[in-house]
C-alpha cells in the first residue's frame, strides 16, 4: 500500500514517498495514511490501528458478493432464502434468542402498562 491521502487543496492520493520527505527523520507513513492538512509531515492517520481489520473485513464482503453474483447454484442464489447481506454479516444463535427476548420483555412490558391505563 504505497498510497497516502491529501485532504488539503481540494484532496487527493498521493505517494507515501511524496509524504515522507515532509516527515521527521524516525518516521514512516502508517498503513492509512492522512496528511495532516495543518502540520506538513505529520500522518494523522497513524494511530488507526484497526485499518487492517476494516480492509481484510471489506476484501472478504467483496469476494462473497462476487462469488454470489457468479454461482450458478440457484439454490444458493434464491433471494428469499439467502440475502446478500446474510451471507456477509452472521448473526449468531445467541444474538437470535436474545433479541426474542428483548421482545417478549418488551410486549410483556407494554401489556403491562395497558392494562395499568385501563385500570
Amino acid at each position: 500500500m504505497n498510497t497516502a491521502i491529501r485532504v488539503k487543496d481540494g484532496g487527493s492520493y498521493i505517494a507515501k514517498s511524496e509524504l515522507m520527505n515532509d516527515m521527521l527523520e524516525g518516521f514512516r507513513p502508517s498503513l492509512l495514511c492522512i496528511e495532516d492538512p495543518l502540520t506538513p509531515g505529520n500522518d494523522i492517520g497513524r494511530g488507526s490501528y484497526g485499518a487492517i481489520n476494516v480492509k481484510d473485513a471489506f476484501e472478504f464482503a467483496y469476494i462473497i458478493m462476487v462469488q454470489a453474483v457468479n454461482s450458478t447454484n440457484q439454490v444458493q442464489n434464491d433471494p428469499n432464502t439467502n440475502s446478500l447481506l446474510g451471507r456477509i454479516v452472521r448473526i449468531t444463535d445467541e444474538v437470535v434468542n436474545y433479541r426474542k427476548w428483548l421482545r417478549d420483555v418488551y410486549r410483556t412490558q407494554h401489556c403491562l402498562n395497558e392494562e395499568a391505563k385501563k385500570s
